[in-house]
């Protein structure tokens, strides 16, 4: 298939609003096809750019495990450590336990309730978060305590694995517990900026 064809069919997919993003193609480091299709912001309908910035959820959980993970590499935490120990006490929810570790979170073995239904077959659930919370207000990850802080434990820590992104929240704050930085900053220090991601954020 040809660059041409290819854009013709990122056009059509982007008419049929199957696809809004940019795509990049290089070959020995130089771009071979730039392209971008698609609304950034359907009400508004602002069109995608090659500069557009993207939201990527759960994707972004890698680069967080790794900011945890360069920490525990640096001595500044342990895997195996009572996050109690941790957090500030107001940081600590209720069904937080002295068992419950950083491997817990990052292996989604921890048992916290998360706040949402991941079950959910919709977005009901986790629209009504947002209800509860409104997210103009969410800045930093403690911000997202509320959702979860009184919940009762689903499990003992390590009992089994259930995907939480409260777990990834959780995260989140332990970085900033320890480091007395923003999250947003430690992650850009020590994972974006080795990487090169310096348009990430």
């Amino acid at each position: 298939m040809d660059a041409g064809a290819v854009l013709e069919w990122l056009d059509h997919q982007a008419a049929a609003t199957a696809f809004s993003g940019v795509v990049l193609v290089t070959r020995d480091g130089l771009p071979v096809l730039s392209h971008a299709a698609g609304v950034a912001h359907r009400g508004h309908g602002v069109p995608v750019t090659t500069t557009t910035r993207f939201r990527v959820a759960s994707i972004a959980k890698m680069p967080v495990a790794v900011a945890a993970l360069r920490l525990v590499e640096r001595g500044l935490l342990a895997l195996d450590q009572s996050l109690i120990e941790v957090l500030p006490p107001e940081w600590v929810p209720a069904s937080m336990t002295p068992r419950h570790t950083l491997h817990h979170l990052l292996s989604h073995t921890s048992g916290i309730p998360n706040y949402h239904d991941v079950d959910d077959p919709g977005f009901d659930s986790f629209e009504a978060c947002w209800a509860r919370l409104p997210p103009q207000t969410v800045r930093r990850p403690a911000d997202l305590l509320p959702l979860v802080a009184d919940q009762p434990l689903r499990f003992p820590a390590g009992e089994r694995f259930e995907y939480a992104d409260v777990n990834y929240v959780l995260v989140g704050m332990v970085v900033e517990s320890v480091t007395g930085e923003p999250f947003a900053d430690v992650v850009r220090r020590e994972v974006l900026e080795p990487a090169g991601m310096l348009d990430a954020g």
